[in-house]
């Protein structure tokens, strides 16, 4: 257990950061949304609750399981004593309850022993639940704030385990400025990693930028405030969660790229970082991208897409990876099938127009495809996923697996699933990660006016929010509602709850469908929970 419980003597009342020459009080420090309390064992309670929500975004941090809290508030006590770091507590105004930590450590004092000119922000964490919500960005703002205008400091230092994509993006999204990458640089919190160093990406934001960086930051809380652009949502399609979408792998050229890792089973292990990721196609990449690939150790993709599909939008991979073909289906669409669906769903005239329809995206493949996980005519296509499990299981592989599809949402989200299931992962999790693609390739989803979507095929209208112009524009065209046309290709938990039962009837058992379609006997999943978790 990286935290170890010892006896303190720190108080509250001693919030202090000190260096030569100077010492710095830690207050109480409150926005909107969030109030940052020293940190003590009132907030145990609520902290491990916390941290018991869904940890998939912790797959390179080190958040402590409720059994540890205790001792890690004793261990981060222990630290303030000494003056060197001053831990908080998130506390959510509108709940009361504390949702996770953070603090200001590492200060640093001029050389000449004048007072303090820089600290550090980091040990900072979120319950599942309380990430995208602003909380965040306004518990930053405040800590930095604070560090600016009270402690007179020259910059905050701000540093992330550099494979650790996600939170590099959070940081830059608050004005972080990206001064490089030290390696091995510090301790890494990643499973399977302790006792061995990581190269660190840093960051800083200094005097002269912060009253700019502090209007961004502003600004971009002003919707959690209620300020802004209120929520485009209808008021009957609920905020989406990403909590169990795994870490988001930020891409110019590609969407829904996240990491398969970090979720619990059944057995209390995790699924590791840095062996497996899911995405849409990659043949959008920038070199950018590629460098971020490369950075990941991607070494393998498979493709779940068809030969003509491939050959119409061919990927780009990163120097050194290998392309493996393993189509789910082939290209051709049956449209007597499709037709007869279109019949059940009584769409108007316009939706048959096969021109008119394809010129706006792949509506006919993903209707289909989405219609078609209840058919028990679809299980002989679910074989495809056999080479997942074998490169998995390859004791030779090198790197990490990447598996697509053309969104990453259908093809890859039903092989995703058969995955997570043999590791034990629960149902809810599973649907919740699956789910998630409705999401992930909705750029600018809360933008009416918005249309990057049309950069991607994978992103097309067909998928966006009903509130978008351009899809209320189209839908007009084709004589139907967006809502309707929307509902027809959404991603829904019935899909897969339909694909589990027809396993179950024609093969008696999960375990028995596994054994049969990917040759996974019980000593194999044992290798493969071996490989997947810790």
């Amino acid at each position: 257990m990286p935290w170890s419980r010892r006896a303190s003597t720190y108080t509250e009342d001693m919030m202090q950061l000190s260096v030569p020459g100077a010492t710095v009080s830690c207050p109480v420090l409150e926005g909107r949304l969030v109030r940052l309390e020293p940190l003590g064992h009132r907030h145990a309670g609520d902290l491990a609750r916390a941290c018991e929500e869904d940890r998939s975004s912790y797959a390179f941090t080190w958040v402590p399981t409720s059994g540890e809290v205790e001792a890690y508030i004793d261990a981060q006590l222990a630290r303030a004593a000494s003056g060197k770091l001053a831990p908080y507590a998130i506390v959510e105004k509108a709940s009361g309850r504390a949702v996770g930590a953070t603090a200001y450590w590492d200060p640093r004092p001029w050389p000449d022993g004048g007072g303090l000119y820089a600290v550090e922000v980091g040990f900072s964490w979120l319950a599942a639940s309380a990430q995208g919500r602003g909380i965040n960005a306004e518990a930053k703002l405040l800590l930095f704030d604070h560090a600016f205008t009270v402690f007179k400091v020259v910059r905050v230092d701000l540093k992330t385990d550099a494979r650790n994509l996600r939170s590099r993006a959070a940081i830059e999204r608050v004005g972080a400025a990206f001064e490089g990458v030290l390696r091995r640089w510090s301790r890494s919190w990643a499973p399977g990693e302790e006792g061995q160093l990581r190269d660190s990406a840093m960051y800083s934001i200094i005097a002269d930028e912060w009253p700019e960086r502090r209007a961004h930051l502003i600004q971009r809380l002003a919707r959690h405030y209620g300020l802004g652009k209120p929520s485009l949502l209808p008021a009957s399609e609920p905020s989406p969660s990403l909590a169990c979408a795994g870490a988001v792998v930020p891409l110019d050229g590609a969407l829904n790229v996240r990491a398969v890792a970090g979720f619990r089973t059944s057995d209390g292990r995790r699924i590791r970082p840095g062996i497996l990721y899911r995405g849409s196609a990659l043949s959008y990449l920038t070199e950018a991208d590629l460098a971020t690939l490369a950075r990941l150790d991607i070494r393998t993709v498979i493709d779940l897409r068809g030969p003509q599909e491939r050959a119409k939008a061919p990927n780009r991979l990163p120097a050194g990876a290998v392309s493996v073909a393993a189509p789910v289906d082939q290209d051709a669409l049956d449209f007597a099938e499709i037709r007869a669906r279109l019949d059940r769903h009584g769409f108007s005239p316009g939706m048959y127009d096969r021109d008119r329809v394809d010129a706006h995206g792949p509506f006919y493949r993903m209707f289909n495809l989405v219609n078609s996980y209840g058919d028990p005519r679809f299980l002989p296509k679910l074989g495809a996923y056999k080479a997942v499990f074998d490169h998995l299981l390859d004791p030779d592989r090198e790197g990490a697996i990447l598996v697509h599809c053309t969104g990453g949402r259908d093809r890859t989200g039903i092989g995703v699933a058969i995955l997570l299931r043999t590791l034990g992962v629960s149902q809810e999790t599973i649907e919740a990660n699956y789910l998630a693609s409705n999401v992930l390739l909705q750029p600018d989803r809360d933008d009416p006016d918005s249309t990057s979507f049309r950069r991607f095929t994978f992103s097309n209208v067909y998928i966006q929010p009903t509130t978008n112009h351009a899809f209320a524009k189209v839908a007009a065209e084709l004589g139907e509602t967006p809502q309707r046309i929307y509902d027809a290709v959404k991603l829904r938990p019935e899909c897969l709850r339909k694909l589990w039962a027809n396993i179950d009837q024609q093969y008696g058992t999960f375990a028995s469908f596994l054994a049969t379609m990917y040759d996974l006997t019980p000593e194999r999943i044992a290798r493969l929970r071996d490989v997947m978790t810790s």
